[in-house]
């Protein structure tokens, strides 16, 4: 089990990419003294899907999709990169804390 935090398992490479971004950019603003901006934008939704339990019964559950896009703006230069994430996890509710975590899934 594992929280949905940035330097989560699975939002772990969102991070590193963007500790990546910020390092440029502040390369650049250093040198060249320009104005820089940063955007992260993330697209978070759920879809159904089956699998088979250790019986060989269907279990349904949720996987979390991430879509994510960072953006890096130095007034005439941009950069884009985008990606997806959460393939192969499964999202849930703790009945007790009503804390969302995530979970991979074991095949």
């Amino acid at each position: 089990m594992d929280n949905l935090k940035l330097d989560g398992k699975l939002l772990k490479p969102v991070a590193e990419l963007l500790e990546i971004k910020i390092k440029n950019v502040l390369a650049i603003v250093a040198v060249k003294e320009k104005t820089a901006e940063i955007t992260l934008k993330l697209e978070i939704k759920t879809i159904e899907r089956e699998r088979e339990d250790d019986f060989g019964n269907p279990v349904i559950y949720k996987e979390p999709i991430i879509n994510y896009s960072i953006t890096e703006k130095i007034r005439e230069l941009k950069s884009v990169d985008k990606g997806g994430l959460g393939y192969g996890y499964q999202i849930d509710t703790d009945i007790i804390s009503d804390e969302v975590y995530i979970q991979e899934i074991e095949e």
